[in-house]
């Protein structure tokens, strides 16, 4: 593990707790906070680009539904703006929005399992979705950068501090990004992966 710590630091990824590094290899289900970690933080719609397979269309629906227009939130404002000259006929009604609810474990499990974005969360709600997760028996990996992510990352299996994060977040993570961008991460990934499949003599 302390060579693979070594390896990570060359990508410029500095970790503080080593069996994260194994734990990489178990993690099935990846977290991240959105603004300021996959955004940044600027009030601004950039011209999109698309993967193959997808359309812009697609990539604004899912981009306003984990908004709240009623809110009139500076920085997501510039979405709906965008929705309106460009797909006004977007039909976000046929989407839910869902909420959580004080109901049974197993059936939150299951709530939490099948959505892909959670907005208007708070730190509680980023904590208890990986806790949910781990009690479903999923290997969690965490990412963020500010002081609301905190809890979620120290609960993680494996949390990821950005480069652009703050200490709180850098204390609480796993392992800390010093260079932009999230490449690293499914480098890391691949490498630890590979070498546990050698370990059990599949690779």
């Amino acid at each position: 593990m302390a060579v693979g710590a070594m390896n990570l630091a060359r990508k410029q990824a500095i970790v503080s707790r080593l069996t994260a590094i194994e734990e990489l290899a178990g993690v099935d289900i990846f977290c991240s906070d959105k603004t300021g970690t996959l955004t940044k933080n600027e009030m601004r719609v950039a011209d999109p680009v698309m993967l193959h397979g997808h359309s812009e269309e697609e990539l604004f629906t899912f981009a306003v539904l984990a908004s709240w227009l009623e809110n009139n939130d500076p920085i997501k404002l510039p979405l709906f703006h965008y929705i309106d000259e460009h797909f006004p006929q977007l039909p976000l009604q046929d989407y839910r929005q869902r909420e959580f609810v004080h109901t049974h474990e197993s059936a939150i499990i299951a709530m939490i399992e099948e959505v892909d974005i959670f907005a208007e969360v708070v730190p509680e709600d980023k904590y208890r979705i990986v806790d949910t997760l781990q009690k479903g028996d999923h290997i969690v990996a965490m990412i963020g950068d500010g002081v609301n992510d905190a809890p979620a990352l120290k609960k993680a299996d494996c949390g990821f501090a950005v480069s652009n994060a703050t200490d709180a977040a850098r204390a609480a993570a796993d392992i800390i990004l010093t260079a932009p961008g999230l490449s690293v991460i499914s480098s890391a990934v691949k490498v630890w992966t590979y070498r546990m499949l050698r370990r059990e003599g599949i690779a």
